[in-house]
């Protein structure tokens, strides 16, 4: 998360220094597949060190807090939207009313991930996760924008048969549906944002 949240700065840093990107600052996604959609999951809602259990706690003030010490400090490492292929998050308490809008597509028997409450790799993993059906679950209980694609079966993650092309699809108009251009976009007034960062 530490590196994730560095690379984020790297794009508003970069921003400020010319934008080489070209990119908006103001907009910035993050999302990934398994793992990679459990950092960007995490990294979208475990925002402070007092939502983690204590002993996490401990370990991330050892290692930079949640900024961490991987580069760009200084800017703002919030983003506008995570997706997730398969992913998961630590704890749905971690996700609060304000918190940024989430995409996922994930199969009911992914044992790789799992789509409920469990422990990742067929249960051999130390720790357990709440995957996008408990995510969903949480988003809509708390009135936040979400979309979730659910496919039945245990693919990790849920991409033949059609799914890549839908998720594709859904993907896209979900980002659409929260982007600052659309007039009708679905965040929300108070949505945690880089001015509440700071």
């Amino acid at each position: 998360m530490q590196d994730g949240k560095a690379a984020i700065r790297y794009f508003r840093k970069n921003f400020d220094e010319g934008n080489s990107f070209g990119i908006d600052a103001d907009q910035i996604f993050i999302g990934g597949t398994s793992a990679g959609g459990i950092l960007a999951i995490n990294l979208a809602y475990v925002d402070t060190l007092s939502k983690l259990p204590a002993t996490w706690q401990t370990w991330a003030t050892e290692i930079g807090g949640m900024e961490g010490n991987s580069g760009n400090p200084g800017y703002c490492s919030y983003i506008s939207g995570v997706f997730g292929f398969a992913g998961a998050v630590g704890d749905t308490a971690y996700i609060n009313a304000n918190d940024v809008p989430f995409y996922g597509c994930h199969a009911t028997g992914d044992q790789t991930v799992r789509y409920d409450y469990g422990a990742p790799l067929q249960g051999l993993a130390p720790v357990s996760l709440y995957g996008s059906g408990d995510i969903e679950t949480r988003m809509n209980n708390l009135g936040v924008y979400n979309e979730l694609d659910t496919y039945s079966g245990s693919e990790h993650p849920p991409f033949s048969n059609g799914g890549l092309v839908t998720t594709n699809s859904n993907l896209t108009s979900f980002l659409y549906n929260i982007l600052d251009c659309n007039p009708n976009n679905m965040k929300k007034a108070n949505q945690q944002d880089c001015a509440s960062f700071y």
